[in-house]
């Protein structure tokens, strides 16, 4: 997975500046610090049955979450990366295993009809 442009304990500065003030530019640095996260996961569930825009989507979306979420008094810059790791992955996970039952129920009923 690419290394992002900044390293945890700016990523971490550029949290609590914009969850403290809503500064926009900080949270898209932090977003574009991590885009190879987000795409890098996103691609490691290629090819079971989700297009990879719905993939990346979930990662994104998942990402926001915990921007929006992460406990800034938290002072560990390397927990925050290795949440964001955990986190986008599970999330994409989980999104990948509900599709996959939401297709296996269309298919049993077209199977039933």
């Amino acid at each position: 997975m690419g290394k992002a442009c900044l390293n945890e304990e700016e990523a971490f500065k550029c949290l609590v500046e914009y969850r403290k003030t809503g500064d926009a530019v900080a949270r898209d640095l932090l977003y574009f610090a991590n885009i190879s996260r987000i795409y890098g996961i996103a691609n490691e569930f290629k090819g079971l049955g989700v297009s990879f825009d719905d993939l990346v989507s979930e990662a994104n979306l998942r990402f926001f979450e915990i921007v929006n979420s992460y406990d800034i008094t938290n002072t560990n810059a390397d927990s925050l990366d290795a949440y964001l790791d955990v986190s986008i992955r599970n999330a994409v996970s989980n999104y990948v295993q509900c599709e996959g039952m939401r297709n296996w129920v269309k298919g049993a009923k077209k199977i039933v009809r």
